[in-house]
């Protein structure tokens, strides 16, 4: 069973923090407080087409949800992360919605990731720096090419 590999490697108290990598549901992270990890990765799409397409959310439904979401996970007593599917074609302002949301509700860091490989390094320098420049959180950066 998953749960009792996750809580095997939690059990060997290795000097890593542990992250489950959890959609952004009431589902996964039940499984993350039962697989005991310190942290988790909540992760929900960040474009408006895949918000749609796989939620069926529009950006308020999106921030709603990091808020209720991110707050649990928070009272959980997880470190949490945010993680953005396909933040390369989002709004921007959007993104630093998504960040300003984490944020207040608790998180410590947002992922940006570029899903679909769309940026180059020029275009991913400027958006990290324009996001970082405002984030009251860290950001990192996940990429494909």
């Amino acid at each position: 069973d998953e749960i009792d590999t996750i809580r095997a490697a939690v059990a060997r108290g290795l000097p890593v923090r542990l992250t489950a990598w959890c959609r952004m549901t009431s589902q996964d992270l039940d499984a993350a407080v039962e697989s005991g990890v310190p942290a988790v990765n909540l992760s929900l799409p960040a474009s408006d087409m895949q918000l749609a397409a796989k939620l069926g959310l529009d950006q308020a439904g999106a921030l709603r949800l990091i808020e209720r979401m991110v707050g649990r996970a928070v009272a959980s007593g997880f470190f949490v992360a945010v993680g953005c599917e396909d933040a390369s074609r989002a709004e921007r302002d959007h993104l630093a919605r998504v960040i300003e949301t984490a944020a207040r509700a608790g998180a410590s860091r947002v992922r940006l990731a570029d899903t679909v490989g769309v940026l180059d390094p020029f275009s991913t320098f400027e958006l990290v720096t324009q996001l970082a420049a405002q984030s009251p959180v860290d950001l990192e950066f996940h990429a494909h090419n």
